[in-house]
């Protein structure tokens, strides 16, 4: 165990399952804003004035649940590759095939907060959990369980997340920057696993023994993080590609966009 206020440089006695030494999570990101608001930076490289309405972020806002998320999954599939989808409830309701096809597909996803902008750091911890409640709620309804991994908008949690989360049964969660490896964060209400995000985990040699180590690594790369924190080593098959039809539910008409 890491304590994490010690900002502990090694994890003792920590290792990949089947002695591998290096391990890679796919995860991406659904994400939406709420209301009539969108992306806070800009597609362009020219920002606008401030307060002028950024058509442009909106529509960019709406593309992952329109198409990106499709095209990732298409990908993915094709490849034999689960993911770990980290999704706003509110996008999980906006597009609620592409969650049923996430699952056919047996990718994880995880809890990311209800909208973008619902950011756990500006809320009191009462309002923070409803948040959570709330996601779990969605989760509840459209996957029939609720969710096991959490990661905080823009990596900002609040000095209750950890107790919060651990309290709502969630396994794993992605907000800490400061190590390579996964570790345990215990609380009076229990014990819950942090995963550092986007880190790659490459001891010295590893790189001159990258290709006899793919083997042994390749069954663990193809488990969402919920099954790595359990170190189950098990595959996924996913299921063939399907995509609603231009008439779908989590279609929206260009002017509800804008």
């Amino acid at each position: 165990m890491v304590e994490v206020l010690g900002m502990t440089e090694k994890s003792n006695g920590f290792a990949w399952p089947g002695g591998a030494r290096i391990a890679v999570a796919v995860t991406c990101l659904l994400e939406n804003w709420s209301g009539d608001k969108g992306p806070p930076f800009s597609v362009q490289t020219t920002s606008l004035k401030p307060g002028t309405h950024d058509r442009a972020a909106m529509t960019w806002g709406t593309y992952g649940g329109r198409e990106g998320v499709w095209r990732l999954m298409k990908i993915l599939d094709a490849n034999g590759v689960p993911a770990t989808f980290c999704a706003n409830a509110h996008s999980m309701e906006l597009a609620p095939q592409a969650v049923a096809q996430m699952l056919r597909s047996g990718h994880e996803i995880a809890a990311h907060s209800y909208t973008q902008d619902n950011i756990v750091a500006y809320l009191t911890r009462d309002e923070e959990q409803a948040v959570i409640a709330r996601c779990i709620e969605v989760f509840r309804k459209l996957t029939g369980a609720p969710p096991k991994g959490w990661l905080s908008p823009v990596l900002a949690s609040s000095a209750h997340t950890e107790e919060l989360l651990t309290a709502a049964g969630f396994l794993w969660y992605g907000d800490y920057n400061h190590i390579d490896l996964p570790f345990c964060v215990a609380r009076g209400n229990g014990t819950i696993v942090a995963f550092p995000p986007q880190r790659l985990r490459r001891p010295p040699g590893a790189a001159r023994q990258s290709a006899r180590l793919v083997p042994r690594v390749q069954g663990y790369l193809r488990l969402p993080l919920s099954e790595r924190a359990d170190r189950v080593p098990q595959r996924h098959r996913p299921l063939p590609f399907r995509r609603p039809s231009a008439n779908g539910s989590n279609d929206r008409q260009d002017s509800e966009i804008f």
